[in-house]
């Protein structure tokens, strides 16, 4: 009898296991944005009311639309009605400056009538983002919205209409630039990748224009000269070309590459590219200058000037908006409220789990010392880098290391001021990611386009290794065992390889391709290799290896992590998060509270596993207390 119970017992908890998660109290974790402080953005667009000077809007991605109305002192978000948090492109009606547009992706133009406090459909054209919106002036003006492979006209009595007749044809009719005519409002001009096109008809039909451009070098921007407007200027891949004729026939005119070209006459003419991500400036279009000056905009994305106070704005990708009103002498960023932060690694320190560390593209880092509730910009060396990686010396939490593509970076003071170490060591070298030996302080291990660098000093002498038993020296990831400090486990395109003698030899254990990896510091480890559509998963330290089941076979997933202390594992999918905290493959469902298609990297807190952090393409920093309910089991999701 008694033996009867057991199995009743155990049939019994098996059939409440495999109950669906949506009938279960565990929605009570849910997600919670936590990014106050921490500014900066991928900026997209730039748009000015024109008829209040201290109104713009900018488009974030992954954030939305931020608007000011004090000249960009203070932005607030603007979301309200948006379907999709992913707009590429914003105008403002010049006739009524109320009236906002948003070109978002897939191709949908949202309308707001309450200057961006609400938004609506406008329209759906079906394909790319809307990159770029044109909106005319006067009641016979025409509007224009293109994308990649897109272009719509709007005019008095016509509807959005796709304009496509003596276009070269997709994808060579991509439209990066829309241009009107100053003297005629009928005749406007497209940049694609095959030339100049002009149209004489509002942009309904097209022909090949312009003698003297070089054949299939792209067109990728074109203006009128503001103070002689026979005088144009386009730029192609690899010049600035100039035409005396309004466009006819065109010389070379510069050799510097540009990607987009500003004119404007100060009085006199003055000429700003952006061009390798920087902001150039000549007063004759032959002698260029940076105007960065080491405080200013770098990866810039986008260069505006306003129609009424004549700044200068450039939206960066990554580390917010700057402004500058004395020709570009000096800049000053103005990101107060833009909460728009690509996260690409959190770090929380393991003796004082309130310090929290977050690594962003282009932003910086920044620092919170109340557990992620607030943040602070941190090191001012790291400002303005694209920063993949920071790792805090486990033994000792005032050492942090931080890597970008190309260079190490170490603290000594938790992150206050920051020193580039072994710059002779990592020229032209592909940096990868970052690992920190678990129980050896200062033994450190870095991954490259080389093979493995590894440094016993705390980086002050480096290793070059390479797995012999790998036909590639390029090594996407590494990663320590969290118990033996002799054992690494290496992903290379052709395989995942261990070594248990510190990288003397190696063994592969699975073809894989290259991708992440994570450890579990059970007995046998539990390893998991992340590739781009699936994941595999050992239970038995590596000997062998199954395919980790999702609901979606397509489905890639975006990132991973494990509890150094445990065997708890979470993983991120674009539509769902799940989490085991058993290690054998009991999954429950975590999605509440955020989009998990922008969740870009987690982070377990290693003094409590149940608080996690999650870094956006976007929105920040992303918070999960994960409490277990009392007397509540959690259900099985995926076996």
């Amino acid at each position: 009898m008694r033996t009867f119970w057991r199995v009743f017992f155990a049939f019994f908890v098996c059939i409440f296991l495999m109950v669906d998660v949506s009938t279960v109290s565990a929605g009570s974790w849910v997600w919670v944005r936590s990014d106050n402080g921490m500014e900066g953005g991928l900026v997209l667009d730039i748009a000015f009311d024109p008829s209040d000077p201290l109104i713009m809007y900018i488009v974030t991605q992954g954030s939305g639309v931020f608007k000011t109305t004090d000249g960009g002192s203070n932005w607030q978000l603007l979301q309200d009605g948006l379907i999709h948090l992913n707009p590429v492109s914003i105008a403002v009606d010049p006739d009524q400056s109320e009236t906002l547009y948003i070109g978002s992706g897939p191709a949908t133009l949202y309308v707001s009538h309450d200057q961006g406090e609400n938004w609506e459909t406008s329209f759906s054209f079906g394909g790319y983002a809307i990159s770029n919106i044109d909106l005319g002036s006067g009641e016979d003006a025409y509007d224009y919205a293109y994308s990649y492979d897109t272009l719509y006209v709007r005019g008095p009595s016509l509807s959005w209409t796709r304009s496509k007749e003596g276009l070269p044809g997709w994808p060579q009719d991509a439209i990066s630039c829309i241009t009107r005519d100053p003297a005629d409002p009928q005749i406007v001009y497209a940049c694609t990748p095959l030339g100049l096109y002009k149209a004489d008809d509002y942009g309904l039909s097209w022909v090949e224009f312009g003698n003297g451009l070089p054949n299939n070098d792209g067109v990728y921007d074109f203006l009128f000269d503001p103070i002689d407007p026979d005088i144009a200027y386009a730029t192609t891949y690899n010049a600035i070309y100039r035409s005396l004729d309004r466009g006819e026939t065109w010389t070379l005119f510069s050799t510097q590459f540009a990607r987009e070209l500003l004119i404007v006459a100060e009085p006199t003419r003055v000429f700003y590219v952006t061009a390798y991500g920087d902001v150039l400036k000549s007063y004759d279009g032959q002698s260029w200058t940076t105007t960065n000056n080491g405080s200013g905009p770098v990866s810039v994305r986008t260069l505006k000037r306003h129609p009424i106070t004549a700044s200068l704005y450039a939206g960066t990708r990554g580390a917010g908006l700057y402004v500058t009103s004395d020709q570009a002498e000096s800049w000053q960023m103005i990101n107060s409220g833009i909460t728009a932060t690509l996260v690409t690694s959190i770090a929380v320190d393991p003796l004082n789990p309130q310090i929290v560390y977050s690594t962003t593209q282009m932003a910086g880092l920044f620092k919170s010392e109340d557990g992620g509730l607030n943040w602070t910009s941190s090191g001012e060396l790291l400002r303005n880098t694209y920063l993949k990686e920071i790792k805090i010396v486990r033994s000792s939490p005032n050492v942090l290391f931080a890597i970008d593509s190309s260079n190490l970076y170490k603290s000594i003071d938790r992150g206050v001021t920051w020193n580039e170490i072994a710059s002779d060591v990592f020229v032209n070298v592909g940096i990868a990611n970052l690992t920190l030996n678990p129980v050896r302080a200062l033994e450190l291990c870095i991954s490259t386009n080389l093979g493995l660098f590894k440094s016993t000093d705390g980086g002050n002498t480096w290793e070059l290794i390479t797995i012999e038993a790998s036909a590639l020296d390029f090594i996407s990831y590494v990663v320590y065992d969290p118990i033996d400090p002799d054992t690494l486990y290496a992903t290379a395109t052709d395989g995942l390889y261990k070594t248990t003698d510190g990288g003397v030899t190696w063994s592969n254990l699975i073809g894989t391709n290259e991708g992440e990896i994570i450890v579990t510091p059970q007995a046998p480890r539990h390893i998991y290799v992340r590739e781009f559509f699936d994941i595999w998963r050992s239970i038995d330290g590596g000997t062998t290896w199954v395919k980790f089941l999702k609901p979606y076979q397509d489905y890639h997933s975006n990132c991973f992590a494990s509890s150094p202390t445990n065997s708890m594992v979470m993983i991120v999918f674009p539509d769902y998060i799940i989490v085991d905290f058993s290690g054998g493959g009991h999954w429950i469902n975590v999605t509440d509270g955020i989009d998990p298609h922008i969740v870009r990297t987690l982070t377990i807190d290693p003094s409590n596993t149940n608080r996690v952090f999650a870094g956006t393409m976007g929105q920040g920093v992303y918070t999960i207390d994960m409490q277990m309910p009392n007397r509540v089991l959690l259900p099985l999701v995926y076996r």
